[in-house]
């Protein structure tokens, strides 16, 4: 198995949601994406924190990944609350990446959502980076 699809971790959710209350901070500029090879396979059920198992190495590249900067909160569009930040890149790296993992810094790495590449992608003593669709990093449509 690998990392074969996107997701939110339900753990991590459901933590913000119930009598729990986890303070996670989606307007933070200290959350990171860690890159993954195709040998993770996330359970988004199970899964509830950070993990360097099957994160890739390189030199420029730091365990625990890179910040997501910039991360804005908005309604878009009507009805669906989108989530977005700066792309993420990393240069000079040499790797293979297959996914990433964006996890809370400021807690104890609590995991927040993963997202599949769809493939592979190779960089070889160059730059890697992760560009968010318009769509932002993750949506969640509220509307019935």
């Amino acid at each position: 198995m690998a990392f074969t699809y996107s997701g939110l971790y339900v753990a991590t959710w459901i933590d913000i949601l119930d009598t729990t209350q986890m303070a996670i901070n989606l307007d933070l500029h200290t959350h990171k994406l860690a890159i993954y090879t195709d040998t993770k396979t996330p359970n988004y059920s199970t899964d509830a924190v950070y993990s360097a198992t099957n994160e890739v190495t390189s030199d420029n590249y730091v365990a625990e990944g890179a910040v997501v900067d910039t991360t804005t909160l908005t309604e878009s569009p009507t009805g669906t609350i989108m989530w977005d930040g700066d792309n993420v890149i990393w240069t000079p790296v040499t790797f293979v990446a297959h996914g990433g993992i964006i996890h809370a810094t400021a807690l104890t790495k609590e995991c927040i959502v993963g997202i599949t590449f769809g493939g592979d992608y190779t960089a070889t003593a160059g730059q890697f980076s992760v560009t968010w669709p318009a769509t932002g990093i993750l949506t969640l449509d509220l509307t019935p």
